[in-house]
């Protein structure tokens, strides 16, 4: 091995091995085929000495930094690299003395810097300076890695000066001195060999050092890889001590790949282990630690590097509600309703609905969770779908679902803004940043065919956010992945499907698909919610549901179950609980839908606060696929009362009409029967009795659909009193009555308050009217009783004697 134990690399790999991290050697080249290097060999070399790719062998100098960097850790041959896992590039050189050749090494940097290098190992100096190089090095460390900077590592040179070879003084690099295997800086000619380590340090490379050493690593007797396939045990020196750093680096930005090159510098000098006896101390000129002139900051630590990176490591993301914060998987039940993502017009005004062929700002509010601010390197990107409740990612929303429009193929969804996403600038720890995106958003019309007839007014669109900050997000490189595994199982993901519905855009629509290649059924589940005074909207308004002929037909095939909805025509449904629900609906591959949702505000009572909200959700047996969150806000400014006259008590097949009052604004009149069916429209109702019943009046006003509702009764009886005259009476009266041909006899009595009989007299099928004396009834109040002889109480009216 590589001395893991002085770096605590045992238990870094723990934590990563490299991640396919890049890691250019720029020395005398690689043994590409070498049998413990070859699997991690990056395709790209190149030959700084020729310009020409791939690269030459000029020693067995780079072979032996390689294998500490990154030789393979688990083929059960010779010895594993700090970073097992990285992509080793070779970049040759001969590192011989000649001007030409040192100034060739700065076209090396250059390559791979540009060839996507993210660490840059050196073990080599010069003992003159040049610019080519020194502008090679602020490039790599500037524009590197998309402007993060790749991590550049020198070695400081075995001359045992007092101070670092050049290029290992730049301010820019990290600078690698070399200790024995007790910690010793190497080349100390003053201390004795003991039994400690077997290897005098006298008679090992010594190692430069001075004011600018970043770090030690060890640097005696390495094992490593050498040419032809072998390897050596006595590689040293300076030159072993520095990719023992750039490996560690490697190891950092495998778990961390945001961080800069700075950041990684960092890390690396405040984690160094205190090693050697070595009297450390704080310094102005070295501000992440404890410093000392001989070893730096000390032994470079794996495990605490790759430790602090990861806590380091940026955790930004976007709520699904508003008690999200930021746990995976989250807990929200109904995931498409974020409340990070909003939109704005272009003066910066908060918009429920854009308009089609107009430009927006989608506005997505991003949150940090650690205690560090994020590196203004990550990005936000962002996606369009035409409404809908089951669009697996990432088909529903990278332009792959398509529908014929009238001969022409429409997208049902698309990228906001640049491909590749938006940076994000750095967010303070623990803070929050507004990210805002133009849109130009597309045009309703282009979609009003098909099931998407009429759609134009009653569409929208949802959006989908995802954060790139260096974070896994799992499932997003899947095809037909469940999209509400994507948002719950990852942080940095956020769906918004939400509609505002009010009296001026009382409906909406979705769509839905089974996406699958197989028959599947599906459940359609609706859960209306109390808004902030406990409020539910049903007490308040109507909410409809319409399905279109083909889901109505699917549903059929399924068996027609049903709950909390009363089917009102063929595809429209009234929804008549707090949770309702179509059950197994059966779709073929592939078939689309289409729901549409309405809602017919009530007038005569106002709600205590005006905003309500519903879900409509979309379930394959429990699993919940996706769904639609609707605001609706009860906005009328204006109350009407539909008022239906009057009550009417009438025999059996007798002629009788009701009215409505007009509401002074143009509407519509229905009346319904107790069942629930039409009998009639407009502001009057006519009909002949038959049984006892109400009728229902609907007022429906054309400007908003708002609604009013209103009963009227009618009792229909096998005998009715129609008059007592006179009334009030003081010594006879004429009781008159109507009679169906079923009541062929009975009795007319006359009861005091207390209900008893004071006057009689019988009747049958041949009278209408009967006379009774009352001269002998006191003042006051009685009843007269219409009475068949079976004793049913057809009826009764009050008679007043004085």
């Amino acid at each position: 091995g590589v001395s893991g134990i002085d770096l605590n690399i045992c238990q870094a790999w723990q934590l990563s091995t490299g991640n396919n991290v890049k890691v250019a050697v720029l020395d005398h080249g690689i043994e590409l085929n070498h049998p413990d290097l070859t699997a991690n060999i990056c395709p790209q070399s190149y030959d700084s000495e020729n310009g020409t790719s791939p690269s030459n062998l000029y020693g067995n100098h780079g072979t032996a930094c390689a294998g500490i960097i990154g030789a393979v850790k688990d083929n059960n041959i010779g010895v594993a690299g700090i970073a097992s896992d990285c992509k080793l590039m070779s970049v040759s050189n001969s590192l011989n003395g000649i001007p030409l050749s040192r100034q060739k090494r700065g076209e090396g940097i250059n390559w791979a810097w540009q060839n996507g290098a993210d660490v840059i190992s050196n073990s080599w100096g010069s003992s003159i300076q040049y610019q080519i190089i020194d502008d090679a090095i602020t490039a790599a460390t500037t524009q590197g890695r998309n402007g993060k900077g790749c991590i550049v590592v020198f070695s400081s040179g075995n001359n045992n000066a007092s101070s670092v070879n050049y290029p290992s003084n730049l301010n820019n690099v990290i600078s690698v001195g070399a200790i024995d295997r007790c910690g010793i800086r190497s080349g100390r000619i003053d201390v004795i060999p003991n039994s400690c380590d077997p290897w005098c340090t006298a008679c090992q490379p010594g190692s430069a050092y001075g004011s600018q050493l970043d770090v030690v690593a060890p640097g005696t007797n390495i094992n490593t890889t050498n040419l032809q396939g072998r390897y050596m045990s006595d590689f040293g020196g300076t030159s072993a001590a520095c990719p023992h750093v750039s490996g560690v680096a490697a190891l950092i930005l495998s778990v961390n790949p945001n961080l800069t090159a700075q950041g990684v510098r960092t890390i690396i000098e405040q984690t160094a282990q205190k090693v050697g006896g070595y009297n450390y101390q704080f310094s102005s000129a070295h501000p992440n630690g404890t410093w000392n002139n001989e070893m730096g900051y000390g032994l470079v630590d794996a495990y605490a590097a790759v430790q602090m990176a990861i806590a380091m490591k940026p955790d930004l993301y976007i709520r699904d509600s508003i008690a999200d914060n930021g746990s995976e998987p989250s807990q929200v039940r109904y995931m498409w309703n974020s409340p990070d993502i909003y939109l704005e017009d272009m003066n910066g005004n908060r918009i429920d609905r854009p308009v089609g062929g107009t430009d927006c700002k989608v506005c997505v509010l991003v949150h940090n969770k650690r205690d560090y601010a994020s590196s203004g390197t990550e990005r936000l990107l962002l996606n369009w779908a035409k409404a809908g409740i089951s669009m697996p990612w990432a088909e529903g929303w990278n332009g792959l679902i398509t529908f014929d429009c009238d001969g022409t193929n429409r997208v049902l969804s698309g990228t906001v803004g640049y491909p590749n996403g938006t940076i994000i600038p750095s967010i303070p720890a623990n803070g929050s940043r507004v990210v805002k995106v133009t849109w130009s958003v597309p045009y309703g019309e282009d979609y009003d065919c098909g099931i998407f007839q009429g759609s134009d007014e009653k569409w929208h669109f949802c959006l989908l956010a995802r954060l790139h900050d260096g974070n896994e997000i799992i499932g997003e490189n899947q095809l037909n992945y469940d999209l509400s595994r994507l948002v719950l199982d990852n942080n940095n993901v956020a769906w918004k499907n939400i509609n505002i519905l009010g009296s001026g855009n009382s409906s909406t629509m979705v769509w839905l698909q089974n996406h699958h290649k197989t028959v599947a059924t599906f459940n359609l589940k609706i859960d209306m919610h109390p808004n902030l005074a406990g409020e539910l909207l049903d007490k308040y308004a109507e909410t409809y549901i319409r399905i279109d002929e083909k889901l109505l037909k699917s549903w059929i095939e399924g068996g027609k179950e049903l709950r909390g909805l009363k089917q009102v025509d063929d595809t429209r449904f009234l929804v008549t609980d707090t949770h309702a629900a179509l059950y197994n609906i059966i779709l073929a591959p592939q078939q689309m839908g289409m729901v549409e949702t309405e809602v017919k505000f009530l007038t005569r009572n106002q709600p205590k606060e005006n905003m309500f909200s519903f879900d409509i959700a979309l379930y394959e047996d429990q699993q919940l696929l996706g769904g639609e969150h609707y605001e609706v806000k009860y906005d009328l400014k204006r109350l009407f009362k539909a008022i239906a006259l009057n009550n009417q008590t009438v025999i059996q097949q007798t002629p009788v009409s009701f009215s409505a009052v007009n509401i002074g604004e143009p509407a519509s009149y229905t009346w319904y029967n107790a069942a629930g069916d039409t009998v009639a429209t407009g502001t009057a109702l006519t009909t002949t009795a038959t049984q006892s019943q109400y009728y229902r009046l609907e007022v429906e006003a054309e400007a908003d659909g708002s609604k009013d509702y209103d009963t009227v009764n009618l009792t229909v009886k096998h005998g009715v009193i129609t008059s007592i005259t006179p009334n009030p009476a003081d010594n006879q009266v004429t009781v008159s009555f109507s009679l169906t041909p079923q009541t062929t006899n009975g009795i007319i009595q006359i009861t005091n308050t207390m209900g008893v009989v004071l006057k009689s007299e019988p009747f049958n099928n041949t009278q209408t009217s009967v006379i009774i004396n009352i001269q002998n009834l006191i003042n006051g109040q009685y009843s007269v009783r219409l009475i068949a002889s079976n004793g049913e109480l057809l009826d009764v009216k009050s008679l007043i004697v004085r």
